[in-house]
């Protein structure tokens, strides 16, 4: 997994590792002291990547400053940072750089109208992908390829 920005979605990742279901973990984090706390609690790795300004698609926003150096099938997105307009857009520059030709991507906190723009962007950069929203209290948006189809059905 790559997951973006630290929080409660770590927690889980590090419980599911622990458990055998998840065979490793890259956390992405803007906030130095926000990684140390959170890193101090889990066991995979979180790295510090500071954000820098950047224009991506036409948008003005801010994007990790990190180059990982491999792909990921399995991407949650929940950072960088949130805005009521365009949120985390600047993830959009890491999916395209970062993903595997088949993946499941994780949009956390759908429910909110940035997000909805950012996942709408995304779906019409890989129009290769199915997607489907998952209500509850708070809601996420599943983007995956044809050989993660299963992902719909949980």
């Amino acid at each position: 997994w790559l997951e973006l920005g630290a929080g409660q979605s770590s927690l889980l990742l590090d419980a599911l590792a622990r458990a055998g279901r998840v065979a490793s973990t890259t956390t992405l984090e803007h906030d130095a002291d926000w990684a140390a706390r959170v890193g101090g609690r889990i066991a995979h790795e979180v790295l510090v990547a500071p954000l820098r300004p950047a224009r991506l698609h036409g948008i003005d926003t801010q994007v990790y400053d990190v180059a990982l150096g491999r792909r990921f099938d399995l991407v949650l997105v929940d950072g960088p940072v949130g805005t009521p307009d365009h949120s985390r857009w600047g993830a959009l520059a890491v999916l395209d750089r970062h993903l595997a030709d088949e993946f499941v991507v994780v949009f956390d906190d759908a429910e909110r109208p940035g997000e909805r723009q950012t996942i709408e962007r995304f779906l019409t950069l890989r129009q290769e992908t199915g997607h489907v929203f998952v209500h509850a209290m708070k809601s996420q948006c599943v983007v995956f390829t044809p050989k993660y189809r299963a992902a719909a059905s949980y």
